[in-house]
């Protein structure tokens, strides 16, 4: 869910969204938002996008680059920062096919 709100960061800008349907305390009426993967959403993804989600998707460009988040290699890494690349990667993937 968090690889495509930040693939598409116009869609989910809550400067200029008129819904306000941001929380399950105010869900919309209808599913307004359909995510592959996910399915279809009455509230905004982007207010369930956790802040350690959003870390993650600001390290990937990095690992991408071939930078580690940790000193050392691949196998000095936290195992829940490498599922979160692979994760990433694999959404990214899909994004683009």
């Amino acid at each position: 869910m968090a690889v495509a709100v930040a693939l598409d960061p116009k869609g989910f800008d809550c400067a200029t969204c008129p819904h306000r349907h941001c929380s399950e305390d105010n869900p919309a009426p209808f599913a307004m938002w359909r995510i592959d993967g996910v399915g279809e959403l009455t509230v905004c993804p982007k207010g369930q996008i956790t802040p350690r989600s959003d870390l993650y998707l600001q390290l990937f460009p990095h690992y991408r680059a071939g930078y580690l988040a940790h000193a050392g290699g691949v196998m000095d890494q936290p195992e829940p920062y490498l599922q979160a690349m692979s994760l990433i990667q694999s959404e990214l993937s899909k994004e683009t096919q």
